[in-house]
């Protein structure tokens, strides 16, 4: 009502109500690119499962083959969406230091450095990790 257009008369508020918009539209996207790789990585990681095992005489290399295929393809899209989400709020969080007066373009950096480290970091950790537990698993099977 009308406490929400008050808020949106100050830059702040005009920032968090762009930042709503941008994060409802990067998930309708993230859904419908998701729904899209999904399709996608089941049909594909049969074919992968398929050709494995034909090549090499073997349904479990194929079907761990597989496996991993999916493990891989549903990792990429856990950091797509934990990148989307850090992109945008830390996006939110830059422009509201840029708006202050007193050392705007110095905060306004270091949240964006901030953010972009996190995500980096959180990115290539969590890709790793997923690896090794893979790599630990397969190990006892193999």
């Amino acid at each position: 009502g009308k406490d929400s257009l008050e808020a949106q008369e100050t830059p702040e508020g005009r920032i968090v109500g762009i930042y709503i918009r941008i994060m409802e539209g990067a998930m309708t996207f993230l859904r419908e690119e998701y729904t899209i790789c999904a399709v996608f990585c089941v049909f594909f990681g049969l074919t992968i499962m398929g050709l494995v095992s034909w090549g090499t005489h073997s349904t479990k290399q194929g079907v761990a083959t597989a496996v991993a295929f999916w493990i891989g393809a549903s990792t990429s899209m856990l950091c797509g969406f934990l990148g989307m989400m850090i992109a945008t709020y830390s996006n939110a969080r830059t422009t509201l230091s840029a708006v202050k007066k007193e050392d705007g373009y110095t905060k306004a950096f270091n949240v964006a450095f901030r953010g972009g480290s996190v995500m980096g970091y959180l990115l290539c950790s969590l890709g790793v990790l997923v690896l090794w537990i893979l790599l630990t698993v397969y190990k006892m099977f193999f």
